[in-house]
């Protein structure tokens, strides 16, 4: 299993476009025993996990947005 987590850089961005082309967000490919596969310097790796992933679907997975909701009390918390 694995997951996928966005962040946002908080605070002054400027200047980093040239290390994360995303910037200020990051996308992170965690393994389920929480060491990082990928990290934000693989931005375009994981686009293409996501585009892959979603092929053909035309709806969202409900049972995963509902966890999502769940577990972060409609994305409130995210920590």
């Amino acid at each position: 299993m694995f997951g996928f987590m966005y962040l946002k850089q908080k605070g002054d961005t400027e200047g980093n476009e040239e290390v994360n082309p995303l910037q200020p967000y990051f996308l992170v490919y965690i393994r389920d025993d929480g060491q990082i596969r990928l990290n934000y310097t693989n931005a375009k790796h994981i686009l293409e996990i996501y585009r892959l992933m979603c092929s053909g679907k035309s709806q969202p997975f409900e049972e995963l947005c509902d966890l999502f909701n769940t577990e972060t009390h409609q994305g409130e918390d995210m920590k």
